[in-house]
């Protein structure tokens, strides 16, 4: 048998002790005056000097000083932790649902707790996780649980979201995998006249179904990509940017970058870029062979040697591809694989001793105690003294 506090700190409350002491120690004793005919027949006796600092009834102040103890102790929250009890805490389930997307079927099959709340993630998994875990933290002793149902996408959690969770919390995972928002993204493109087209991507375990949802037009058609060669070799090099953007290229949703080839310019030197992640992102990616500089805002390649077709059109679709890279696995919108989630999941564990669970109603017997005290000092206090 062990017995834990859940407010340890109250028990500094314990120097109010001081308080019936030094009540004690400065009250003076009341004297009740005696009327006599006539002080002759009494005995002379010589006069003590009256004690400032003697505990008078030390019985009182004992049990004064107890009631502070019993209320400080009260306040400071005992539990007892018993076989009996821990037993009981076992039986005794609390589960929180998190739900990603429309998940409401899945959490009727888990009413069956004692103790049942469900969280909407509102998009935000890891949030709604978090609440999870506070409110878990809060409940009354038990085996706890979070269930996390609906759409589970990668991104949502990882490793590190797992870890944050306390290890005698059970983790249980009910993917969802009907087409849910989650499972829907926006891409877009880049097309070979330089206009762009916002792509809506709807992926789900079978098949994967994409409609164009916007396109933009840009007056100028070499406003994102622009070629420049000299003579009749502009048209060639016009002709090899349409071949290279014929299959499109996905760029972020947000991008306004735009570069430019340049053939037959003299080569400038290794320039420094400026500090723009984008722009230090193609230089990562792009040959050495290219001669990259910027001006104002726009990436600038510089090829040496005669414009032809086929190596025009792998120039282009070479800075084209470091210019708007996209890492397009995760942009699908992938379901975190079925071995990741079973990693992931555990059974719920025993409740720690260094716990603080919600309050099992031990700290009455102390306000109990503490009542009867008082009880017993008023008596004290108003019961008939024999002088001294």
């Amino acid at each position: 048998m062990e017995i834990g506090w859940l407010v340890p700190s109250a028990w500094v409350g314990l120097v109010a002790v001081a308080v019936p002491i030094a009540v004690h120690l400065l009250a003076r004793r009341r004297r009740t005056p005696v009327v006599v005919a006539s002080v002759r027949f009494l005995a002379a006796s010589e006069r003590a000097a009256p004690s400032r600092h003697r505990i008078d009834d030390a019985a009182l102040l004992a049990v004064r000083a107890a009631i502070v103890v019993a209320a400080v102790g009260a306040l400071a929250g005992p539990q007892v932790r018993s076989a009996a009890r821990e037993a009981a805490w076992s039986r005794r389930t609390v589960r929180a649902i998190v739900v990603s997307g429309d998940a409401a079927a899945l959490a009727a099959p888990d009413a069956s707790a004692d103790r049942v709340r469900t969280f909407q993630s509102r998009g935000d998994l890891r949030a709604g996780l978090g609440a999870a875990v506070a409110w878990l933290e809060a409940e009354a002793p038990g085996a706890r649980e979070i269930v996390v149902a609906g759409a589970l996408r990668e991104g949502m959690l990882d490793a590190r979201d797992i870890q944050r969770v306390p290890a005698h919390v059970g983790l249980r995972f009910l993917p969802d995998d009907g087409g849910t928002p989650g499972r829907t993204m926006r891409w877009t493109t880049l097309g070979a006249k330089g206009e762009r087209e916002i792509v809506e991507v709807a992926a789900a375990e079978r098949y994967t179904a994409a409609r164009v949802v916007a396109r933009e037009v840009p007056s100028d058609p070499a406003a994102v990509v622009a070629v420049s060669a000299p003579g009749t070799s502009q048209a060639v090099a016009e002709q090899a940017r349409e071949a290279a953007l014929g299959r499109g290229a996905v760029v972020p949703p947000d991008a306004n970058r735009r570069v430019r080839l340049e053939w037959g310019a003299r080569p400038q030197g290794s320039r420094p870029l400026p500090d723009i992640a984008w722009m230090r992102r193609a230089a990562e990616l792009v040959p050495p062979a290219f001669d990259l500089s910027a001006e104002e805002g726009v990436l600038v390649a510089r090829i040496a040697g005669d414009v032809e077709i086929e190596a025009a059109t792998a120039a282009i679709r070479t800075v084209v591809d470091a210019v708007f890279h996209q890492d397009l696995d995760r942009l699908e919108p992938n379901a975190i694989a079925p071995a990741v989630l079973a990693t992931w999941s555990r059974p719920p564990g025993p409740m720690p001793v260094g716990g603080r669970p919600a309050d099992e109603g031990d700290r009455r017997w102390l306000w109990g105690g503490a009542l009867a005290l008082v009880a017993l000092e008023t008596w004290m206090r108003r019961r008939p003294r024999i002088a001294s």
